[in-house]
């Protein structure tokens, strides 16, 4: 069984990153930040402005997360398949 510490922090937050862009909805040049969200429809990287919440850009991550899978090479000559 793991045993994990408790956090010691009262609140957790995301780490948002700044971005030099301004936020088409509201103008504000200083308040937009990337970072990563969990919605109903699982993780986001999304592009929001923090002063209106305006939603700038928002992508689906990868359904893994950070996880790549190990997978063999497969090229066109064949190189890397099973039995060779």
């Amino acid at each position: 069984m793991h045993n994990f510490p408790r956090p010691t922090q009262e609140r957790l937050y995301a780490q948002r990153s700044p971005v030099d862009e301004i936020c088409p909805e509201c103008g504000s040049a200083t308040a937009v930040a990337e970072y990563r969200v969990l919605g109903e429809g699982g993780w986001w990287d999304v592009t929001k402005c923090q002063d209106c919440l305006y939603t700038v850009t928002k992508t689906r991550t990868p359904r893994l997360g950070s996880f790549t899978p190990v997978v063999p090479a497969r090229t066109a000559t064949g190189v890397g398949q099973r039995g060779e």
